[in-house]
């Protein structure tokens, strides 16, 4: 797989599958009639990264950028072009120790991170 994610100014592995999609952000109920009253405010990227395996110097990099409270992001985009949109990585953050040398863990299977557009 090309590298279809690259955070502006790191450098990431390439992830094991890349899956975009637009999330539609919106204010919708119903009145007293039961119509659908539904206001769009917006639609925002939301770039779901999966990793078969990763170094802990590479997953590092991930944890820096998890606790950013943003960075931009240059990604292909559903519409088959690249665009660089600002971003965080969301609450679904998830690794598991895969291989460990004297007590510390050197390689992390499954890896997922979420990265949601600001």
């Amino acid at each position: 797989m090309s590298n279809f994610i690259r955070p502006v100014g790191y450098i990431i592995k390439t992830p094991s599958t890349y899956n975009p999609t637009i999330e539609t952000l919106e204010n919708s109920n119903r009145n007293a009639n039961g119509d659908l009253i539904r206001e769009i405010i917006a639609d925002k990227i939301k770039i779901e990264l999966t990793w078969n395996t990763m170094t802990q110097d590479e997953l590092a990099v991930l944890q820096y950028l998890r606790r950013l409270k943003s960075f931009d992001v240059e990604y292909l985009d559903l519409d088959g072009t690249y665009k660089t949109i600002e971003v965080y990585i969301g609450n679904s953050f998830k690794a598991t120790p895969l291989k460990t040398e004297n007590g510390f863990v050197t390689v992390w299977k499954d890896v997922q991170a979420n990265l949601i557009e600001f």
